[in-house]
């Protein structure tokens, strides 16, 4: 990096870090200090952050400018942040998602198929950021969002993809040790085929005296497991949650199982939050609650597209949308929403007049849109499902009359999709055609 005054080229150095190592990557802007974060731009930058570690240390500061799709890859070795180097930087989302990137780990990945999620072991922070993907890692330590949260804070962010692992696995976060997660979100189904899995977070415990805290979220997907399943949060250790509440379903016996928390011990506490008493599975919010509090309600569909049901519990919540209150929500045709996820009453209540977050049987639709080789626009899917996705074939009309179809391009990638190649629809996405 260079600065030029007086017609002179001054050289200054890349920030060091506290492993001694230098971050000096080819991001979009920015020298990672608070007042000038990281730009990160585009699919390039987010590649180059993956496999630069210096730039996951402590007192960097990195942010977001663009929603940034990725292409429908997959990262099949390591995250931001592993167990041998946890993502200790600040990450801010700036409001925007990544989508069209799925984590799936395996006894070969970096760290034998645990600390799965777009962030594996976190001790910074993350906050205003999306992530649409799906995450699946075979032993330990899987979010949707963040494997391990070790101390660090997890605020208004969210994860919409499905969550699978083993043990310990949560919608957004996997396990969290004298954490933070606030004004947070979780849609996707979560399956677990070991022990402590939930809609939202797996595990929160404390870290020396230290309790996780989870406030003012919510988990809206089925969430299935054998032992310890809570459709928000699957067990608490000294750790508290308040002002919160879960939609999922549940299974319908299993030591520890509960519609909102698993299982609770050692002074856990939860406070003013609220399941679904309309749901599958066991009919009690708690499985299992030693020496702990609480302090939550089961409520039916109509109460819970209530205002008076919060307010009632003294939320920050109001009928309409306001920047001044936490939640906002629809009155009697949606369910409370975090007014950070929209702009205006107008924007959140106007479509079909339903907040946000969709029931949890909904299936999430994206608009694919399809380029010529040339650059226009060839034609428009709109209404396509998440999850598997079929590119067109050759038969599509849109290369120039004399040449062939022979894949579909993305920003940011290398090479091309073949067409009639199945991608994973997590997200908006444009796709220009390669011509041959």
């Amino acid at each position: 990096m260079a600065l030029v005054a007086a017609g002179l080229s001054i050289a200054l150095a890349a920030p060091a870090t506290a492993n001694g190592g230098t971050c000096d990557p080819a991001f979009s802007g920015g020298d990672g200090t608070s007042g000038s974060p990281y730009l990160i731009s585009e699919a390039a930058d987010l590649t180059a952050l993956k496999g630069d570690v210096d730039c996951w240390a402590s007192g960097l500061y990195l942010k977001q400018t663009a929603d940034i799709p990725m292409g429908g890859i997959t990262w099949s070795n390591s995250a931001l942040g592993t167990d041998a180097q946890p993502f200790a930087a600040n990450y801010d989302g700036g409001g925007h998602q990544i989508t069209g990137l799925n984590i799936s780990f395996t006894g070969g990945s970096a760290d034998g198929g645990s600390f799965a999620g777009l962030f594996g072991e976190l001790t910074g922070s993350i906050s205003n950021l999306g992530f649409t993907g799906s995450v699946s890692g075979t032993v330990q330590f899987v979010g949707g969002l963040v494997g391990f949260l070790n101390g660090g804070s997890v605020s208004q962010s969210f994860a919409t993809g499905s969550v699978s692992g083993n043990t310990y696995t949560g919608g957004l976060a996997g396990y969290i040790d004298g954490a933070s997660v606030s004004k947070s979100f979780a849609t996707g189904a979560v399956s677990g085929s070991g022990q402590h899995t939930g809609g939202l977070i797996g595990y929160a415990k404390e870290l020396g005296a230290t309790g996780s805290t989870v406030s003012n979220s919510y988990a809206t997907g089925n969430v299935t497991g054998t032992n310890y399943v809570g459709g928000l949060l699957a067990s608490n250790q000294q750790s508290t949650v308040s002002d919160s509440y879960s939609l999922g379903d549940v299974p319908s016996s299993g030591v520890g199982v509960g519609r909102l928390v698993g299982y609770q011990v050692s002074s856990a506490q939860v406070t003013d939050s609220f399941w679904s008493s309309d749901s599958a599975g066991v009919t009690d919010g708690v499985g299992s609650n030693n020496s702990s509090t609480f302090d939550a309600t089961g409520a039916t569909t109509a109460e819970l597209q209530s205002v008076t049901t919060f307010t009632d519990a003294s939320w920050s919540v109001a009928e309409s949308w306001s920047s001044s209150n936490t939640w906002g929500i629809c009155e009697s045709s949606g369910y409370p929403y975090l007014t950070w996820q929209y702009a205006s009453n107008s924007e959140a209540c106007d479509d079909g007049g339903v907040s946000a977050p969709a029931t949890s049987s909904s299936t999430a639709t994206y608009t694919f849109t399809f380029l010529t080789s040339g650059g226009g626009v060839c034609f428009v899917d709109d209404n396509v499902a998440a999850g598997a996705y079929a590119l067109p074939t050759s038969q599509v009309a849109c290369t120039p009359e004399g040449t062939e179809l022979v894949g579909w391009s993305v920003p940011g990638q290398v090479g091309a999709f073949s067409d009639g190649g199945v991608v994973t629809a997590s997200g908006d996405q444009t796709f220009t055609a390669v011509a041959k």
